[in-house]
């Protein structure tokens, strides 16, 4: 790969990232909203799952109009290793900004009333896993704002590379789709 090629790559990337940014920052003020209108929650999860099919489609864009119909699987998944990343920066920073001056601990409070309810109690204990729960939450609600995005962060980045394998395996391809530059013209 060229200097040029990189720098395109990484360009298309940022861009595609981005967009990836805001539709993750959408499927968190649903989560978030969530706990006011439980559809929300249903929402939150479509948005979440359409990830790797946003990512495949703007690694198609980015192989047919920037590569020329041709991209192979090292620069595919480096495109969406790229991608991941730079959405993962800016969600890092859209978190921080919730965490820092929007909650003011409305999270810990809306998991500290579902867990006071009794039919997650009974659930919980069951399992055996009310206590760790309960200990769990206390420790996030102890975590400073950069704490808990420092906590996604690494998540949000491990598992955009694993995701990473299947869309650049998808998308590869070797040689030009005539019909497809034709079109394109």
């Amino acid at each position: 790969m060229t200097t040029e090629e990189y720098v395109q790559l990484r360009a298309f990337a940022r861009q595609d990232g981005a967009l990836l940014g805001a539709i993750w920052t959408l499927s968190f003020a649903c989560f978030i909203g969530e706990f006011s209108f439980p559809i929300l929650g249903t929402l939150a999860m479509i948005i979440a799952m359409f990830t790797p099919v946003f990512v495949a489609i703007r690694l198609k864009n980015f192989r047919d109009y920037g590569r020329g119909g041709v991209i192979s699987f090292k620069r595919a998944f480096a495109y969406s290793v790229f991608t991941f990343f730079y959405a993962s920066l800016i969600f890092a920073l859209v978190q921080w900004i919730y965490f820092q001056f929007i909650d003011n601990g409305y999270l810990l409070k809306q998991y500290n009333l579902f867990m006071a309810s009794d039919n997650v109690k009974e659930l919980f204990e069951a399992y055996g896993v009310k206590e760790q729960m309960e200990e769990n939450l206390g420790l996030f609600g102890q975590l400073s704002a950069i704490d808990k995005v420092l906590n996604f962060l690494p998540v949000n980045i491990t598992v955009g590379i694993f995701l990473s394998l299947p869309i650049a395996l998808a998308m590869k391809r070797e040689k030009a789709d005539l019909n497809n530059n034709i079109n394109n013209q």
